[in-house]
C-alpha cells in the first residue's frame, strides 16, 4: 500500500500525553495483557485527534473517555483474535477510525485500507494517519464500498474486514464479501439484539458466497459478528453505488 504525506500535529494536547502519565494510562484502561504503556500513550493521542477534530465535523458521538478506554479499546482490540499475522484488513466506512486505528496502534503487523467515502472524514483519517505517523501500515480509500469491491487493485484481496455499525447486515456482506479472498473473513462490530438482523441477511450471505461462522460476546455489551467466505462472489456483487442500501439482497 502507498504512503501518505506527513502532516502537522495541530490536534494533540500536551498534558495526556506527558510520559509521566503512562502507566497510568495503561492501568487505568482494560486493556488486554498484550498492550503496553506505549500503546496506551498512542491510544490517548488518538482520542485527542479525534476529540479535538470532532470540535469541527462529526465524527464520533462517544465523548466520555473512561468509556472508550473501559469499552471502546477492549472492544476493538478484542478483535485482534481473529485477524491473523501479517494480515491485510479493509475498514468499511472508518469515518472517526474506529476500530482500525486502535488496532493498527497495537498491531504493527497488520496492513490496512480505510475506505470512507465522506471527504471531510477521508481527509480527517489522512491526517490523522499522517500525525500519529501510521503510514506505513494504513492507506485511505476515499469513494464508495461498491467501487472498491468491483476494482481489480481490491477485489478480493483482504484476509479480514472489519465494520463498526455501518447499515443493516444484507448490505453489509453484499458490500464485504467481494473484497475478501476465499477463506477470509467480515468481523462486524453490533449490538446485543443481532438475531433478527442474521436471519434476514441469510439469502444475501448465501448469494455472494459467505456463510455465518459465530456471534462472539464483546464489551459494551456488544457483539462481533463472524462471516467466513467459503466461496467466490459472483461478479455482479457488489451493484451500482446505493443499490445494496436502497434494495437489500434477500
Amino acid at each position: 500500500m502507498g504512503k501518505g504525506k506527513k502532516g502537522e500535529n495541530c490536534c494533540a494536547s500536551p498534558d495526556l500525553l506527558d510520559e509521566s502519565r503512562v502507566g497510568s494510562h495503561k492501568a487505568a484502561m482494560n486493556l488486554p495483557n498484550a498492550t503496553t504503556p506505549e500503546h496506551a500513550r498512542q491510544l490517548e493521542a488518538y482520542l485527542d485527534h479525534l476529540f479535538a477534530a470532532n470540535r469541527r465535523q462529526n465524527l464520533t458521538r462517544r465523548l466520555d473517555r473512561a468509556q472508550w478506554r473501559d469499552i471502546y479499546f477492549p472492544q476493538a482490540l478484542s478483535l485482534s483474535r481473529w485477524l491473523p499475522a501479517d494480515a491485510r484488513v479493509f475498514d468499511l466506512g472508518s469515518g472517526g477510525g474506529f476500530p482500525a486505528v486502535p488496532l493498527a496502534l497495537t498491531r504493527p503487523d497488520l496492513r490496512w485500507l480505510l475506505i470512507e467515502s465522506e471527504q471531510a472524514k477521508a481527509r480527517f483519517l489522512t491526517e490523522l494517519v499522517a500525525d500519529l505517523e501510521l503510514a506505513d501500515r494504513i492507506e485511505i480509500w476515499p469513494h464508495r464500498a461498491e467501487t472498491a469491491g468491483q476494482d481489480p487493485a481490491w477485489r478480493g484481496t483482504a484476509d479480514a474486514v472489519t465494520v463498526c455499525g455501518v447499515g443493516r447486515l444484507a448490505e453489509l456482506v453484499e458490500l464485504a464479501l467481494p473484497l475478501l479472498r476465499v477463506g477470509g473473513e467480515l468481523l462486524a462490530l453490533k449490538g446485543t439484539d443481532v438475531s433478527e438482523e442474521l436471519t434476514a441477511a441469510a439469502g444475501a450471505l448465501t448469494k455472494v458466497g459467505g456463510r455465518w461462522l459465530q456471534t462472539a460476546a464483546l464489551p459494551g455489551p456488544a457483539t462481533c459478528l463472524r462471516f467466513c467466505k467459503s466461496a467466490p462472489t459472483p461478479a455482479q456483487y457488489p451493484r451500482a453505488p446505493g443499490r445494496p442500501k436502497k434494495s437489500p439482497l434477500r
